[in-house]
């Protein structure tokens, strides 16, 4: 099963809880992730996949610029997040995200405009589950969850 089957058919929880298990998703809501969440009002339980995260939050293969954390950079999606669901209606399923990012590119320091999509679905218990993903993993999918209405 791959990451697009997220948005090809509803997401039971044990299917969620596979893709964190095979490292697919990176689940936000323990530790730190926890303390901001609730710091900011997110009540949902929020995932990244596993290449979102790379790019917006750390990547074991890159150095963080000086100056930067993986807490800073998790608090700056939450709190993209936490904008971007403000602003809509509750019936939105899509939300386009972008954040500024810096990345150390051999000797040099570069700031790209990194775009993300949260997807906001149902779970089984009638809760909220929302996951971020790269716009490509989303496009990858080819198909948006039922009942969708892109902001």
């Amino acid at each position: 099963m791959s990451i697009s089957s997220i948005l090809r058919e509803p997401t039971p929880a044990r299917f969620r809880q596979q893709f964190i298990a095979d490292s697919q998703l990176v689940e936000l809501r323990h530790g730190e992730g926890a303390t901001m969440m609730r710091a900011l009002g997110l009540g949902p339980d929020i995932a990244m996949t596993a290449a979102a995260y790379e790019r917006a939050i750390y990547s074991s293969r890159e150095f963080l610029p000086y100056g930067q954390n993986k807490s800073g950079r998790l608090w700056n999606v939450l709190w993209t997040l936490c904008v971007a669901l403000k602003g809509v209606p509750e019936e939105a399923t899509v939300l386009p995200l972008q954040l500024w990012v810096s990345q150390v590119e051999g000797p040099c320091l570069k700031t790209v405009l990194l775009a993300l999509k949260a997807v906001r679905e149902s779970d089984n218990d009638g809760g909220t589950i929302i996951t971020v993903m790269l716009p490509a993993e989303y496009e990858a999918a080819r198909c948006p969850p039922r009942n969708s209405r892109d902001v």
